[in-house]
């Protein structure tokens, strides 16, 4: 689930272009509809990190800051982070 925390001025050198991620990152980001401006703060970041060319999975679920959020989301993220293959 995206959580980003922290005085503001870390975060200003990378939007503002001064500074840029890693380009190793692989993130995979999950945010609840019913929770607008967590919500609208994840849409934020993935647009952020689509426009510096860091990949970035996105999943927005109809659910709110809940359990049922991360349980729906769960087995998604571990597949994004440790993909295999069936035998």
């Amino acid at each position: 689930m995206p959580s980003f925390s922290g005085p503001v001025y870390y975060f200003e050198p990378y939007f503002s272009g001064r500074k840029h991620p890693d380009p190793n990152l692989k993130i995979w980001m999950s945010a609840g509809t019913y929770e607008e401006s967590i919500y609208r703060d994840a849409q934020t970041m993935e647009a952020y990190f689509k426009r510096v060319d860091i990949p970035i999975k996105a999943v927005y679920l109809h659910e709110g800051h809940s359990f049922g959020a991360w349980r729906e989301g769960a087995a998604q993220m571990v597949l994004h982070f440790f993909p295999f293959e069936r035998q």
